[in-house]
């Protein structure tokens, strides 16, 4: 579980992040969507304090952590209980795919090597990369390098799983196989921005809308689609609509 209660944070004085309060249950799936500049990758990369919020209180499983005083014990006990996806990827260009995987493993839970390579390869297999573990990240496609970087997130077995826009940098071919790779995992706690819609819609269990730095909707993933409530949402859904 993670709860997230009062978040705040400027930018330059401007608010990108105004009295945010969320709450993500064990095993659900929340897609995060709305317009540029709404906030939204800002607040998942809060979770993991890549971003810091002025203000504001978080908890994930029995971790409690004050976002404008903590320490950096908890800083790292809080990134160990996510892993985020990146929008580029953010794999090592001179380390092979298995040792991509295997790395964190190592480096941070301090798993043995062979132990960690097992496990590396397991991964790479759900995601139907095991043929390429020796491979380097050039040798991929962009769509097989965002695999990876899923198998790599996979592998730290995380309370929550974070995918910022996980296919915006992936031509259009490619986009269909990540969402069906993200599609594919069971059991795990996800939070995911994107702006794939019909993506949105099928995994989904809810959907929250941002704008303006604000948690405007909230609601069941059919429900938003089929019934917004609040006028922004219901412009917004219009105009992508319209452009297919």
């Amino acid at each position: 579980m993670i709860e997230i209660t009062n978040a705040n944070k400027k930018f330059n004085k401007q608010d990108v992040l105004k009295n945010i309060n969320l709450r993500v249950n064990d095993n659900e799936i929340v897609a995060i969507i709305g317009p540029s500049g709404a906030g939204k990758s800002t607040l998942l990369r809060s979770i993991n304090l890549l971003e810091t919020p002025d203000s504001g209180h978080i908890v994930i499983d029995d971790l409690s952590v004050d976002f404008a005083n903590f320490s950096k014990e908890q800083m790292f006990k809080l990134r160990q209980k996510s892993a985020m996806v990146f929008q580029n990827f953010n794999l090592f260009v001179n380390k092979n795919i298995l040792d991509n995987v295997s790395e964190a493993l190592i480096v941070v839970k301090k798993i043995p090597k062979n132990q960690a390579k097992d496990i590396a390869i397991e991964q790479l297999k759900s995601v139907g990369l095991a043929q390429k573990a020796h491979s380097y990240p050039y040798e991929l496609s962009g769509g097989q390098q965002q695999r990876v970087a899923i198998a790599r997130a996979l592998a730290l077995n995380p309370s929550i799983m974070l995918f910022d826009e996980p296919t915006s940098a992936l031509d259009v071919e490619l986009i269909a196989e990540v969402l069906e790779v993200i599609k594919s995992i069971k059991g795990k706690t996800m939070l995911i921005v994107t702006h794939e819609l019909k993506f949105a819609k099928a995994i989904a269990d809810r959907i929250i809308f941002m704008s303006e730095g604000e948690i405007i909707e909230q609601e069941r993933a059919k429900l938003f689609f089929e019934s917004p409530k609040n006028e922004r949402v219901r412009s917004f859904l219009a105009k992508v609509s319209q452009l297919g």
